[in-house]
């Protein structure tokens, strides 16, 4: 079953996305598609991107939803043995 909908990155002040490679590219369809937004939010952790945002993209391209910083969640839990007092994410209140 294909996906109704791609997750992307995408850098607010660029509108570069993020690509396979791991470079950036205007190219939306070389963008790389990271499938579910928890495995972007990890991303953007590990990575300690700042001033992107989130990008699912439909497939019918009739519309797209765009989440920057300050709309992600203050703490996102990851497992059940993890200190809730500890943000894993943050952006801004």
């Amino acid at each position: 079953m294909t996906a109704t909908y791609r997750v992307l990155l995408q850098q607010e002040k660029t509108r570069a996305f993020l690509s396979e490679q791991g470079a950036w590219t205007k190219n939306v369809d070389a963008a790389l598609d990271l499938r579910d937004s928890v495995r972007a939010f990890k991303l953007i952790k590990e990575k300690g991107m700042t001033d992107v945002q989130i990008i699912l993209q439909f497939r019918r391209k009739r519309f797209t939803i765009r989440a920057g910083e300050r709309s992600w969640p203050r703490v996102v839990h990851s497992s059940p043995d993890h200190d809730p007092s500890t943000p894993l994410l943050s952006g801004t209140p």
